[in-house]
């Protein structure tokens, strides 16, 4: 992969990557009229085929080039982590295929060669990943005009769809609350938030965060990191913003592929559907809140929210709040409130936090509600203003047939799911991001590396039935060994194994295990002290060590 990527990274262009993109969302438009899958007229996919095998002087555009390095990023992309060939090619021999121009002075359309008529042909990945292949082997380049470049890019890639107007998902704020107008976001950033991890272990492994950051960064900076990963990569203008998935559907025959039918998010103008080969969800889990059913909850006559629409502590000044859950929101929120808050009490059922303002009580699980009156499992009796639920997330997939998946969605738990991605019947669907407890970004990039290897064939699953056999039986195990339902998707300290485990099927370098020391080191700070864990900065010293500064 590394000489392919090389090549192609080193060529320097000569077609402005505006013109790219005009052909580009022409053909996205004449695609969208015809209702078809990302195709080009056979005329012009033979042209284009006799100019990926020609010899020629130039070198290949910037725009082009460009696009080749997009489709390396992951998660919006077909190309990361390719092997140096495909799968079971020898190692002296490219590829044969009817499909692929072999490695001559000419090269002829193979739909010609058939003596099929000159309508619309559809390119696969693996056709487009054959002529990479050619291109890196024989050291050719490309002579594209923008309209021929845009086929490729079409080719190549497909438009992820994205609910709001900007990128960032949940680390963008905003003062409004989140279920307004138009379709529910997935906004629940508090105004001072900070992160938990620091940014050491949760970079993607090849785009660092700034080295002058301090390690626990507040949420601007996470939302600035994105951006930059963006424009670093130039994807901004392949995301589909404020587009809303309303329904994702297999398609059965021998077409195969998914059906994926969206609209404008903020209400209005005609649905459309599009046909695509796989589909990764990356929708995330932090956009239902989960409201436990607690007693007489609906006769308490002060204020109930949800952490998810927390902003900021100004307007709790004063109150009496009690806080439902001690997990990292509740944590967070309570130290947020103690200084203005007249009184804060989080109640959970954990151990007893530690590092906590003084000014905090805990106590047990909330039992009861009776206007005014929280009542706690040990009995004891406390008067509020205000009741916050820090209660975590459900699961919502809306847009997905979960029955005809062979998929059970509850509010905690989807199953069956093999590897905690794919329902064992469909090996090309995958929900990315599921696990909770896990180190984010780390967690994406390894198995995104894995749902394309899978696509690739770099890695060959089992047959379906002994995929089902095998997510049952880890589900099954882990119920055994006392495990809840709940929390089979909080990895912990399983997420180490998982990720190791994905690398190895997937046949690519595993994650360092310097991120597994710092994030397993800020565990136990944050368990010996909330409230000064975040005063350390950390220092990467190579892919096993590590050391504090400052």
């Amino acid at each position: 992969m590394h000489h392919i990527l090389g090549y192609i990274r080193h060529l320097k262009g000569r077609v402005a990557r505006e013109a790219v993109q005009t052909e580009y969302r022409r053909c996205q438009a004449e695609k969208r009229r015809r209702r078809a899958q990302v195709s080009a007229p056979i005329e012009v996919w033979t042209d284009l085929a006799q100019k990926l095998s020609e010899r020629l002087e130039e070198a290949v555009s910037e725009a082009f080039s460009q696009v080749l390095t997009i489709a390396t990023i992951e998660p919006a992309s077909v190309l990361h982590s390719l092997p140096p060939r495909p799968l079971r090619a020898a190692a002296d021999e490219a590829p044969t295929s009817p499909e692929a121009p072999q490695a001559s002075d000419e090269a002829t359309s193979p739909a010609a060669d058939a003596g099929q008529e000159p309508e619309e042909f559809t390119v696969s990945f693996e056709k487009i990943y054959r002529y990479l292949y050619f291109l890196s082997k024989d050291v050719r380049v490309l002579k594209l005009t923008p309209g021929e470049a845009a086929v490729v890019l079409d080719l190549l890639l497909s438009l992820p769809e994205e609910a709001s107007a900007q990128l960032g998902g949940t680390w963008v704020y905003s003062e409004e609350r989140p279920f307004g107008k138009g379709p529910p976001l997935p906004c629940n950033m508090y105004r001072d938030l900070r992160t938990n991890l620091p940014k050491e272990a949760m970079a993607f492994p090849d785009f660092p965060f700034e080295v002058a950051l301090p390690s626990f960064l507040p949420r601007a900076a996470v939302l600035s990191y994105l951006e930059r990963y963006t424009e670093s990569h130039g994807l901004r203008g392949y995301i589909r913003f404020q587009r809303l998935v309303k329904q994702v559907t297999p398609v059965d025959g021998p077409e195969s592929g998914w059906d994926v039918t969206s609209s404008q998010a903020t209400g209005g103008g005609e649905q459309e559907t599009e046909r695509f080969d796989a589909i990764m969800v990356c929708s995330g889990h932090y956009s239902t809140p989960f409201i436990p059913s607690i007693s007489g909850l609906e006769t308490f006559t002060g204020q109930v929210l949800h952490s998810r629409d927390y902003r900021c502590p100004e307007p709790f000044a004063g109150h009496s709040v009690v806080l439902v859950g001690a997990g990292p929101s509740g944590v967070d929120l309570a130290q947020q409130l103690a200084p203005l808050a007249r009184c804060v009490t989080l109640s959970h059922s954990r151990v007893r936090v530690r590092g906590l303002p003084a000014s905090v009580g805990q106590a047990a699980p909330v039992t009861s509600v009776a206007g005014p009156l929280v009542r706690f499992a040990d009995g004891a009796v406390q008067v509020a203003d205000t009741l916050v639920l820090c209660t975590g997330y459900a699961y919502r997939l809306p847009f997905l047939p979960a029955a005809r998946l062979g998929l059970c969605v509850g509010d905690h738990l989807v199953a069956p799911l093999y590897r905690h991605l794919l329902p064992p019947q469909h090996p090309c669907f995958f929900l990315v991001g599921l696990c909770q407890q896990i180190c984010p970004f780390p967690h994406f990039h390894v198995q995104v590396l894995f749902c394309l290897a899978v696509l690739t064939g770099t890695c060959l699953l089992p047959p379906a039935p002994e995929r089902q056999v095998a997510a049952e039986e880890e589900l099954r195990v882990y119920l055994a060994a006392g495990g809840s339902p709940r929390h089979f998707h909080r990895l912990g300290v399983r997420q180490w194994g998982y990720l190791q485990e994905l690398a190895q099927l997937g046949g690519f370098p595993p994650l360092p295990p310097v991120i597994q020391k710092i994030y397993d080191d800020t565990r136990e700070r944050r368990t010996q002290d909330v409230g000064s864990y975040r005063d350390c900065n950390y220092r990467v010293l190579g892919a096993e060590e590590w050391e504090l500064v400052g």
